[in-house]
């Protein structure tokens, strides 16, 4: 009985011995994590040790779970605004790029009428419609459609069909149509370097300064 006490006394002390031996040829960082990996079973006749060489692939292992984070920052419409926050960005660990993507946004619905013959006949029909107690009518004689009766250009739907509707009131075969602009917006590309993101506090910090732009987390491509 005694005897096996004493073997199970030296295996641990052996165990201890290699685990310092192996300590000392690590750096600090990882004789540190090195402390962490190693459970000791119950039974001290059952020890299995790992190389330096092993340990430090199981390490580097680990590390590699951590990836990198990607992030799109905007739309911004302005290029003085993109620039500033870029310049901001450019001292917090991250790569940066630019993309822009083009929207066909409606900018606002136009009330008309449909093109008269000739300009003579349009100022007729525009004398005819003001009679009719409806104002703010234009003709036009160089925009397209040309001779065209224009009873108002509005950026918001409700407010547009309210002329309308008065217009059609009055016996008038008033017509609407969108007005649509191809509109460009830039985001920043953001993928921090060396897994050092910004905290939340940070983000929050830099975003406030900046009106109708988003954050999103984005799959690092």
């Amino acid at each position: 009985m005694n005897q096996l006490k004493i073997l199970q006394w030296l295996g641990a002390a052996l165990s201890v011995i290699i685990v310092v031996i192996m300590l000392a040829n690590l750096s600090e960082n990882d004789g540190v994590a090195l402390q962490r990996e190693i459970i000791y079973p119950p039974n001290l006749e059952t020890i299995i040790l790992i190389n330096s060489a092993e340990y430090r692939a199981l390490v580097l292992a680990k590390k590699e779970k951590i990836v990198n984070v990607c992030y799109e920052l905007g739309p911004f419409t302005e290029k003085e605004n993109i620039d500033s926050i870029e310049r901001r960005l450019a001292k917090r660990e991250f790569k940066i790029e630019q993309k822009t993507d083009t929207e066909n946004e409606v900018i606002g619905y136009w009330v008309y009428l449909k093109p008269e013959r000739s300009r003579a006949m349009g100022r007729l029909k525009v004398e005819e419609i003001k009679l009719k107690g409806l104002k703010d009518v234009v003709l036009l004689t160089r925009n397209n459609p040309r001779y065209a009766i224009s009873l108002g250009f509005f950026k918001t739907k409700p407010f547009a069909n309210k002329r309308l509707l008065k217009a059609q009131s009055l016996g008038l075969d008033a017509k609407m149509d969108e007005r649509r602009k191809n509109q460009d917006y830039q985001w920043l590309l953001l993928k921090t370097v060396d897994k050092k993101d910004m905290t939340q506090h940070e983000w929050l910090n830099i975003l406030q300064d900046y009106n109708k732009i988003e954050l999103k987390t984005v799959n690092c491509q």
